[in-house]
């Protein structure tokens, strides 16, 4: 229940403003693709993620956007982990953004994340896989470096005790 207050604190303040203002990249109908490289934390230790995906803008500060999330594994376990855990996740999210000018724009991002998540141990056999649909959360900023390519970075909570802080690109499509 927090992270919806959350999103929904971060879409009043976000969205609002565009109205006023306007925005120098919201072409309604406008497609891009998205590909990001982060740390991935969970409970007991982090491990590389990648994520890839796309978007279509649906309002001038409004975009959706679907990707898919893959974690890689970290051990847990005592003895320097004697097992692993990894999360993969296909999130659909809404994205409000805010063009300060023609280079720099704030986000946020609110959604659903099919998270899949397995944690193994290799000594005893124990394997447990457990599939959930959760709320996730972003909040990150872009540099525009082109008309048609941005750097981005953002902080995401998955929804399941796993955060993710990368940095990708999009580019239109």
């Amino acid at each position: 229940m927090n992270k919806v207050l959350v999103a929904l604190l971060l879409f009043a303040t976000l969205v609002p403003p565009a109205f006023a203002t306007g925005f120098a990249d919201g072409v309604v109908g406008s497609k891009y693709a998205v590909a990001d490289l982060g740390i991935i934390s969970y409970p007991e230790g982090s491990a590389t993620a990648l994520s890839i995906g796309g978007g279509v803008q649906v309002h001038p500060a409004v975009a959706v956007e679907v990707d898919y999330l893959m974690g890689g594994s970290a051990s847990y376990g005592p003895f320097n982990g004697v097992g692993s855990y990894k999360l993969s996740a296909l999130q659909a999210m809404a994205v409000g953004h805010y063009t300060f000018n023609s280079q720099f724009t704030a986000y946020a991002k609110a959604g659903l994340a099919m998270n899949n998540q397995s944690l193994t141990n290799p000594f005893n056999g124990f394997q447990y896989t457990a599939s959930s649909t959760d709320i996730a959360v972003a909040i990150g900023g872009m540099f525009n470096v082109s008309p048609g390519f941005a750097l981005r970075a953002q902080y995401q909570d998955t929804g399941v005790s796993s955060n993710v802080l990368s940095i990708g690109a999009m580019f239109s499509i």
